[in-house]
């Protein structure tokens, strides 16, 4: 049996944030009191770990889908840009055949 601030400082969370994931889990009926502190049992103690385990995963997927559409959306400015100065020399090459033309 582990105290909620046990269960924070391993998870490295603030002990509000263990008491609104054993809210949002709905063990707050499940839990003991013991003294003026909430006992958890291991298994709820488990079901907590993995509802912040599943969190870091979802942030850390987020966080690599938003830096890949920044990339993204980098390399098509950077396209973008490339496909202008390609033009833009192409209309200049345009313009010296003419020239080169009317020369010979």
């Amino acid at each position: 049996m582990k105290t909620i601030r046990q269960i924070a400082d391993e998870i490295g969370v603030s002990k509000t944030a263990v008491n609104k994931q054993i809210a949002n889990l709905g063990l707050r009926s499940g839990l003991r009191k013991n003294g003026n502190q909430f006992a958890i049992d291991e298994h709820q103690e488990a079901l907590i770990k993995e509802a912040f385990s599943e969190k870091s995963q979802t942030e850390i997927e987020n966080k690599t889908q938003t830096k890949t559409q920044t990339e993204n959306h980098e390399v098509s400015d950077l396209v973008c840009v490339l496909q202008a100065t390609i033009d833009t020399l192409q209309g200049q090459l345009e313009v010296k055949d003419r020239q080169i033309e009317k020369l010979t």
